[in-house]
């Protein structure tokens, strides 16, 4: 039988995450390290083969890392880096080699200067158990961390690289980057290509239903779907970039009108990067959502150029004294109504001069709800160099967070639709 940690000329090389840490096993902590490095680790020609996450036993630890050297050819971790008894990758990974640790004066230098350019020159106000961090396995290759004061190493364990990194996320990605990455480019056969196309308008299995012949296990060239909040994605993975092109091309025909975008990027860079290239400015009226929609956009570099402005309109009175919403009209139909969300959206555009004003108005719950308007029932308004519309959605109660969540895409979406008509 092949060994799996040795890869055959032209194959990218397995890898494995193995993220350390009780915070995160307990739900203290959202393990993000293990998503981001996945894709770091594709993108410098690895194939992710698995992702662990364990606590900070020790036992556990040398049994997951250990499985995984036997697994894969590349394996990196994330925590345990710490100066604190529970941190115990470093020991761990001696363990697994069957070595001793040893002091690292160098390293110990370096962990010294950075205290000192954090303002605690004093080497006496260095606590003791700091100098943990400078310990490592004999034989292991230390990785400096210009970010903190957890070094990681590398180190050989049978046919398998072991990169240890800092849990830190910031550190983490420093290191990656400076360290890991350029070893990586010995071992990878190739850099993995992937296109991501985004699809608002039908459910997930509609959409399998539709490019399943596409989604064949141990094809080549991978096709999958990833369903968050309401937007549906089309990842096509694969090592050869012709090939990836290809598919996806195929894809977006198969899809058609229910194509919102494509690329590695939100809702909203996408739709700042739009408003940018037609120069189109743009502004917000929020009542449920509370600013989550402006917030959204002012995330977005460049956001600057387009935004004006937003307004956040909680209760009846402000919606009237800052947008200018008739105190009657909400009297006959209701704040949560098509009408009212016209009104602010012609209102926030009238008030910043922006060609596009866009409002949110709803019922996110858990209570205020009623037989006509269920929780979850949101309405939009759009003015679009004058010409006013609206909709209304029910998104059911999925809760209070989600509801909101879904309204600024929604609105997003909404936005994005409206400039196709605009040169």
């Amino acid at each position: 039988m092949d060994d799996p940690t040795t890869a055959q000329a032209g194959t990218p090389p397995r890898a494995e995450v193995v993220a350390i840490g009780d915070e995160l096993v307990t739900g203290q902590c959202v393990d993000t390290n293990s998503a981001w490095l996945a894709g770091a680790l594709g993108a410098a020609g690895c194939a992710v083969g698995r992702v662990t996450v364990i606590g900070d036993g020790q036992a556990d630890v040398v049994d997951a890392l250990r499985a995984a050297c036997l697994r894969s050819r590349v394996v990196v971790t994330t925590g345990g880096l710490g100066p604190t008894v529970d941190d115990r990758t470093r020991a761990a990974c001696a363990e697994l080699a069957g070595v001793r640790s040893y002091f690292d004066e160098a390293a110990w230098r370096d962990i010294e200067a950075l205290f000192r350019a954090m303002g605690r020159p004093d080497p006496s106000k260095i606590a003791p158990s700091n100098r943990l961090q400078a310990e490592f396995p004999v034989g292991s290759r230390v990785l400096p961390n210009r970010c903190g004061t957890a070094p990681g190493f590398a180190l050989e364990v049978g046919n398998a690289t072991l990169f240890a990194l800092p849990g830190v996320p910031h550190e983490m990605r420093a290191m990656w980057q400076e360290q890991v990455v350029p070893h990586l480019a010995t071992l990878a056969g190739g850099a993995l290509h992937s296109r991501l196309l985004h699809v608002i308008g039908c459910t997930e299995a509609q959409l399998g239903e539709r490019i399943g012949d596409f989604m064949a296990e141990g094809a080549a060239t991978r096709v999958g779907i990833t369903a968050s909040q309401g937007q549906l994605t089309i990842r096509v993975l694969g090592f050869d970039a012709a090939q990836v092109d290809a598919i996806a091309g195929t894809l977006r025909h198969e899809v058609g009108a229910l194509l919102v975008y494509e690329g590695h990027h939100s809702l909203a860079d996408e739709l700042v990067q739009r408003l940018r290239a037609r120069g189109v400015s743009l502004a917000t009226a929020e009542s449920c959502t509370g600013g989550l929609l402006g917030g959204a956009i002012t995330a977005c570099p460049g956001a600057s150029e387009v935004f004006l402005g937003g307004f956040v309109t909680y209760s009846d009175a402000a919606k009237a004294r800052d947008l200018g919403v008739d105190p009657e009209l909400i009297a006959e139909y209701g704040a949560v109504s098509e009408p009212v969300a016209a009104a602010m959206a012609q209102g926030v555009a009238e008030r910043t001069g922006a060609r596009i004003g866009v409002s949110i108005t709803g019922v996110a719950g858990p209570t205020g709800g009623t037989p006509a308007k269920p929780v979850g029932t949101v309405c939009f308004g759009l003015s679009v160099d004058g010409a006013i519309s609206s909709t209304e959605r029910r998104f059911g109660a999925l809760g209070r967070e989600l509801v909101r969540q879904r309204s600024v895409r929604e609105a997003l979406l909404q936005v994005v639709r409206s400039l196709r008509g605009i040169d």
